[in-house]
């Protein structure tokens, strides 16, 4: 409990701040930080169904890898998706 100087006492302290101001501030700067997350910049998430989370490395020679990087240039995909064409049904 917080006494004031008239004596009464109060669950808040007398900060000089009006509750309402104070109120309406803390509306405007939630409203504010909504606003920001909602237009927020990147790759929206994919589904959880879509996601990979494994990895596999493979190690060869810079050559081995341009001549697979020409290739997949060629059919206009990433690497990762030609190195994947033989078990992917689709593409």
């Amino acid at each position: 409990m917080w006494t004031k100087q008239n004596g009464a006492q109060s669950d808040w302290p007398d900060m000089g701040l009006d509750f309402c101001v104070y109120r309406k501030y803390n509306q405007s700067m939630f409203k504010k930080r909504h606003a920001a997350e909602k237009r927020r910049m990147g790759r929206p998430p994919k589904p959880s169904d879509v996601k990979y989370s494994q990895q596999v490395n493979v190690r060869m020679t810079m050559a081995e890898r341009e001549r697979l990087e020409v290739e997949a240039n060629k059919l206009g995909i990433s690497l990762s998706a030609f190195l994947m064409r033989p078990w992917r049904k689709e593409e």
